[in-house]
Parts: structure tokens; C-alpha cells; sequence
């Protein structure tokens, strides 16, 4: 949505400037149509999406239940053979787990163990779904 969160960090983001320079970054691929930018939160993005993708990256909200949702929301929308991104896997906002990205992308990886080929584990956890 372009607007950060309760997190320290981005406090000081000017958030529009952000938005332009991501657009400027990204305009051909804009131009061609594939990839079509939502300035919205995830939630009412899929609330109201009814398409499917080949490819989801998340890294939006960082605490645990924003990311498990994020995450059961994205595979919902995301074509068999799509692959599924999640950023900021070992970040951590240092107070309680339930804060963090990691507990969450942890027990989704769990519940969907025989649905995904597991492409890259580091800041970044990758997956190819089934």
C-alpha cells in the first residue's frame, strides 16, 4: 500500500518517492501489461481478486499472522508450476516471535510439506508449487 508500517524503520520513508522510483524502475515491464501494480492492502487485494499468477512475492506486513495469511491468501491465487516468494525470512523486530516473518512462513511450509518444491532458503525462502 506504500504507506509502511508500525515498524521503526520506516518512519522516515517518504513513501511517494518511493512509489515513483519503483515505477520509474519498473515502467517497461508495466508498459507491456505484465505486471500490474495494486496500491492496496493485501487483504482487500484478495478480497477482491479473482485471477491467478505465476508468480507471488511477499513482503508486506512482517508480523506472523499478517504473513500466514499473506501466505495461505497468495497460494490460493497462485497457478500450479507459480512460484511463491517470501522476503525478510530472517528479519526479526526483536521482541516476541509472533512479531516476526519466520514463525509464520515456518508452519505454512509445514501444512503444505507435500505441495511445493523448495527452490532457495535464505533471507528469502522460494517455492514452487505443485
Amino acid at each position: 500500500m506504500w504507506q509502511g508500517s508500525a515498524e521503526e524503520a520506516h518512519n522516515d520513508i517518504d513513501w511517494p518517492q518511493l512509489r515513483d522510483f519503483y515505477a520509474k524502475r519498473l515502467w517497461g515491464f508495466l508498459e507491456t501489461g505484465k505486471l500490474v501494480p495494486f496500491q492496496k492492502t493485501s487483504d482487500a487485494f484478495f478480497a477482491e481478486n479473482s485471477q491467478t499468477f505465476d508468480f507471488i512475492y511477499i513482503d508486506g506486513d512482517h508480523r506472523a499472522s499478517s504473513v500466514v495469511k499473506d501466505a495461505i491468501n497468495a497460494w490460493a491465487a497462485l497457478k500450479p508450476g507459480g512460484v511463491l516468494a517470501f522476503d525478510d525470512y530472517s528479519w526479526s523486530a526483536g521482541s516476541t516471535p509472533d512479531q516476526d516473518p519466520k514463525p509464520a512462513i515456518d508452519a505454512f511450509l509445514l501444512a503444505k510439506t507435500n505441495g511445493y518444491n523448495l527452490l532457495a532458503v535464505n533471507n528469502q525462502v522460494w517455492l514452487r508449487k505443485h
